[in-house]
Protein backbone atom coordinates (compact mmCIF):
# COMPACT_ATOMS: atom_id res chain seq x y z
CA UNK A 1 0.00 0.00 0.00
CA UNK A 2 1.16 3.51 -0.74
CA UNK A 3 2.48 4.94 2.54
CA UNK A 4 0.17 7.95 2.70
CA UNK A 5 -2.95 5.83 2.21
CA UNK A 6 -2.84 4.87 5.90
CA UNK A 7 -3.40 8.53 6.78
CA UNK A 8 -6.44 9.02 4.55
CA UNK A 9 -8.66 6.08 5.35
CA UNK A 10 -11.35 8.52 6.50
CA UNK A 11 -11.17 10.22 3.09
CA UNK A 12 -11.64 6.91 1.29
CA UNK A 13 -14.59 6.04 3.54
CA UNK A 14 -16.21 9.43 2.93
CA UNK A 15 -15.75 8.94 -0.80
CA UNK A 16 -17.06 5.35 -0.58
CA UNK A 17 -13.81 4.09 -2.11
CA UNK A 18 -12.69 0.61 -1.18
CA UNK A 19 -8.94 0.41 -1.71
CA UNK A 20 -8.01 -3.02 -3.00
CA UNK A 21 -4.51 -4.04 -4.11
CA UNK A 22 -5.46 -4.03 -7.81
CA UNK A 23 -6.59 -0.38 -7.59
CA UNK A 24 -3.81 1.09 -5.43
CA UNK A 25 -1.63 2.19 -8.33
CA UNK A 26 -4.56 3.77 -10.19
CA UNK A 27 -5.68 5.64 -7.06
CA UNK A 28 -2.13 6.82 -6.36
CA UNK A 29 -1.76 8.03 -9.96
CA UNK A 30 -5.11 9.81 -9.76
CA UNK A 31 -4.19 11.60 -6.52
CA UNK A 32 -0.79 12.59 -7.93
CA UNK A 33 -2.47 14.03 -11.03
CA UNK A 34 -4.98 15.92 -8.88
CA UNK A 35 -2.10 17.37 -6.84
CA UNK A 36 -0.05 17.98 -10.00
CA UNK A 37 2.88 15.88 -8.77
CA UNK A 38 4.72 14.28 -11.67
CA UNK A 39 7.31 12.39 -9.68
CA UNK A 40 8.25 12.05 -6.08
CA UNK A 41 8.35 9.70 -3.17
CA UNK A 42 5.35 8.75 -1.12
CA UNK A 43 6.49 11.17 1.56
CA UNK A 44 6.62 14.02 -0.96
CA UNK A 45 3.04 13.27 -2.00
CA UNK A 46 1.95 13.28 1.64
CA UNK A 47 3.68 16.65 2.15
CA UNK A 48 1.49 18.16 -0.59
CA UNK A 49 -1.66 16.18 0.26
CA UNK A 50 -1.73 16.92 3.98
CA UNK A 51 -2.75 20.61 3.60
CA UNK A 52 -5.62 19.46 1.35
CA UNK A 53 -6.85 17.20 4.15
CA UNK A 54 -6.59 20.00 6.71
CA UNK A 55 -8.55 22.50 4.59
CA UNK A 56 -12.29 21.68 4.63
CA UNK A 57 -12.90 23.00 1.10
CA UNK A 58 -9.94 21.18 -0.43
CA UNK A 59 -10.83 18.04 1.52
CA UNK A 60 -14.32 18.09 -0.03
CA UNK A 61 -12.82 18.50 -3.51
CA UNK A 62 -10.60 15.47 -2.89
CA UNK A 63 -13.49 13.38 -1.56
CA UNK A 64 -15.73 14.29 -4.49
CA UNK A 65 -12.99 13.62 -7.06
CA UNK A 66 -12.27 10.19 -5.56
CA UNK A 67 -16.00 9.40 -5.33
CA UNK A 68 -16.52 10.36 -8.97
CA UNK A 69 -13.60 8.26 -10.15
CA UNK A 70 -13.55 5.24 -7.81
CA UNK A 71 -16.62 5.36 -5.55
CA UNK A 72 -18.83 2.34 -5.00
CA UNK A 73 -22.08 2.58 -6.85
Amino acid sequence: MTCYFRHIGHIFRAATVEVVPDDEEDIDTFIRELLRIQEGSCHEVWYVLRPWIENPNMKQILIQALRDEFGQR
